[in-house]
């Protein structure tokens, strides 16, 4: 039977077509049948021909009325969503709620810090406030009023441009926000390619940046000495600056770049940071003309701090990375006094033999030496400490009895003091008063413990004598809060029991997965400067 005579074969409509006889050896291959097989496949492909017929008369119809309800049901589906949108909370938000909410969508929560801001994007011209001035009339009226939306300009030419933002849409962005900010001040955050004094790209949106100066309030600029060497020729007044990170790209100790002329006059600025977070850094010459200086952090030799911190006596917060050998520092002469200063950050204990800081309440000192303890107890209003590991041996009883008014403390050490420190925490008296303990007013402790040296680990923690001393502070009614890691340490099943009492007794007792965790838990990232050696050795004592 013919294919043409499908048509003319009557089954009923209920009737299926009967399941083919034909191997699968056949059918799901390309192997070819057998003569006898013939009759069957065509027998098969005609009765099947002919119910799929009858199938598609009874769909058509169907299918038919189904586009007809479709239609139907998309076009009420329209009509319902304007309803809706019409009743919708948003749409009777206030203007000035509308506004507060567009700021906090548009605007980074921390743009500006002691370490680079990492700009995830490209400005272009589907980012920003601009696709919020293109979802509707009213968006569009409220975003265009809003002058504050268009002052953010992140500019990250580290990485080149994907082919979805072209050149020009990077132009054309920048122009729109200079424009749509009218007088507000302006921040900026321009991290300049690697190689390169300036791209053409870089150079033409300085062009449009740099008639704006006077507005400029934060700046962020990351880029290699011959782009500085390029902004030398600026020599203008920056009115408005309030804030400036600035970082040289290259290790080179022998060189130096001096941007005093490109910022040599701003009257406002309160904050300056200079090659904090990097690692290669050309040193960086700059001595703000100002006594407004509050916070001020910088990796650069020691003498470049000493210029600018006799000339800053009204610090709050300070940052200070020496990139020197210590017997450069001054052993002789007047220290430097900053008498407002709260918050400080060290790489090493020398200059906290230079500076008088009466105020000092956060210290987090990357080095601990003996001669630490000695300078911690003329800090009588010291709340917050954070040292790193020692590298020589130090005594810890001197060290918990040198800061009596700590509330808050963050240790690095070798695994073999951790015995020691146990037992200081869980009992120890005073030298001259038995009846006193160190760190009296400890409530938040956190402990690192890794190998010396990175060498062995040594011994174990002392599980028992670890949950001893917790919970002593914790019962003795001090201590509130407990963070602990400890490479290769796997608390037994009854120190988990003892740790789950505590928390259900209102102690926060956390076991971080690892030394940055805990680092980063204890310490703000402005003032992040420690080295973190054991995150290395746990991997070298795989």
């Amino acid at each position: 039977m013919d294919i043409e005579q499908a048509s003319s074969i009557q089954l009923p409509e209920a009737i299926p077509v009967e399941p083919s006889t034909i191997s699968k050896e056949i059918l799901d291959t390309n192997n070819p049948p057998a003569e006898h097989d013939f009759p069957a496949l065509r027998e098969f492909v005609a009765r099947g021909s002919a119910r799929r017929a009858v199938l598609d008369s009874k769909i058509s119809p169907l299918k038919a009325e189904l586009d007809k309800l479709l239609e139907e049901r998309n076009a009420l589906d329209v009509e319902i969503r304007k309803h809706e949108g019409a009743i919708s909370p948003l749409r009777h938000l206030p203007t000035e709620i509308l506004s507060l909410i567009f700021t906090y969508a548009v605007h980074p929560a921390e743009p500006f810090s002691f370490f680079a801001y990492q700009l995830s994007s490209f400005m272009d011209m589907k980012s920003g406030p601009l696709p919020l001035s293109a979802v509707c009339s009213r968006w569009r009226r409220i975003a265009l009023s809003q002058s504050s939306l268009w002052t953010f300009f992140p500019l990250n030419f580290q990485e080149e441009l994907p082919e979805s933002v072209p050149f020009e849409e990077v132009l054309s962005a920048v122009k729109i926000h200079v424009d749509r900010s009218r007088n507000a001040p302006l921040s900026l955050a321009f991290f300049a390619f690697y190689e390169y004094g300036l791209t053409e790209l870089e150079r033409q949106v300085l062009d449009l940046l740099t008639p704006h100066v006077a507005r400029w309030e934060e700046v962020v600029f990351h880029g290699t000495p011959a782009m500085y060497e390029s902004l030398c020729i600026w020599s203008t007044e920056f009115l408005a600056l309030r804030k400036l990170d600035i970082t040289v790209y290259g290790q080179d100790e022998d060189a130096e770049v001096d941007i005093g002329n490109v910022f040599a006059f701003c009257p406002r600025l309160e904050e300056v940071f200079v090659n904090i977070g990097s690692s290669d850094n050309t040193p960086v010459v700059f001595i703000p003309n100002t006594s407004s200086l509050r916070r001020y952090g910088a990796k650069n030799p020691w003498g470049h701090h000493v210029d600018v911190l006799r000339l800053a006596s009204d610090l709050v917060d300070c940052v200070l990375h020496v990139t020197e050998t210590f017997d450069l520092f001054p052993t002789t002469g007047d220290k430097i006094s900053l008498p407002r200063l709260c918050r400080l950050a060290v790489s090493d204990v020398q200059p906290l033999h230079v500076l008088d800081t009466p105020a000092l309440q956060e210290l987090y000192c990357s080095e601990h030496t003996a001669d630490l303890h000695g300078r911690l107890r003329e800090l009588h209003k010291l709340r917050k400490l954070f040292v790193g590991e020692p590298r020589i041996p130090v005594d810890l009883q001197s060290f918990m009895h040198s800061v009596p008014s700590l509330t808050a403390l963050c240790m690095y050490l070798p695994m073999n003091y951790a015995s020691t420190l146990f037992e200081l925490l869980d009992s120890s008296p005073s030298c001259t008063n038995p009846k006193m303990p160190g760190l009296p007013t400890l409530h938040t402790l956190g402990l690192c413990f890794g190998p010396e040296n990175n060498a062995t680990l040594g011994q174990p923690i002392d599980q028992d004598k670890l949950m001893r001393a917790v919970e002593a502070r914790w019962h003795g009614g001090q201590l509130r809060s407990f963070q602990i890691y400890a490479m290769r340490f796997a608390p037994s099943e009854s120190t988990l029991k003892r740790m789950e009492v505590l928390r259900q007794e209102g102690m926060e007792f956390v076991l971080e997965n690892d030394s940055m965790e805990l680092y980063e838990r204890m310490v703000p990232r402005d003032f992040c400067l420690y080295s973190d050696r054991y995150e290395m050795a746990e991997v070298m004592l795989e």
